[in-house]
């Protein structure tokens, strides 16, 4: 088989930039700006929406959504990203028992990593009224059975579920 490997493909836009170094990245210093923009835009969109519509379905998802990022990629240290994420999960929590069944499964989520935070602070009261909250609005659920993984074992035998193991929990976030 002869093939000829010179020919071009004809749908291919040339791209080629014979711009000067300093041009080129100007260009992208520019766009970069542009980028940064936009987001300070959505975020100040994201703020709108929270201040005009606490208590709505898509408060609780913002809410839950802020919570992971403060917890995963948050500045700070590990406490003060704990408590900032803890803040929007209670937020988000608040915001989905207003809303109702159309904030699920966003209530529960953030019900559930509530409970997760009040027990890495040694909460262990809290976090049980939080966890069985989730587990008794939606125990069969993932969300619901998530939580009840959780919960300590003294209030998982209170739902009359066989005991897991702590090794055998996961993490949601």
């Amino acid at each position: 088989i002869a093939v000829n490997l010179d020919i071009k493909n004809p749908n291919v836009i040339e791209t080629e930039d014979h711009r000067a170094p300093s041009a080129i990245i100007a260009s992208i210093l520019e766009r970069e700006q542009q980028m940064v923009d936009l987001l300070r835009e959505i975020e100040a969109l994201v703020r709108e929406v929270l201040r005009q519509h606490p208590e709505t379905a898509l408060a609780s998802q913002i809410r839950y959504q802020r919570g992971v990022i403060n917890l995963t990629e948050g500045e700070g240290f590990g406490s003060e990203r704990l408590a900032r994420a803890m803040s929007e999960f209670d937020l988000g929590a608040k915001a989905g028992d207003k809303a109702g069944e159309g904030a699920e499964p966003w209530r529960s989520l953030n019900r559930t990593q509530l409970g997760a935070c009040k027990a890495r602070l040694g909460n262990i009261e809290g976090a049980s009224s939080d966890l069985q909250a989730v587990v008794a609005h939606r125990p069969r659920s993932v969300a619901g059975l998530g939580a009840l993984g959780l919960l300590p074992r003294p209030a998982r035998a209170k739902h009359g579920r066989p005991h897991a193991p702590c090794s055998t929990t996961h993490r949601t976030s």
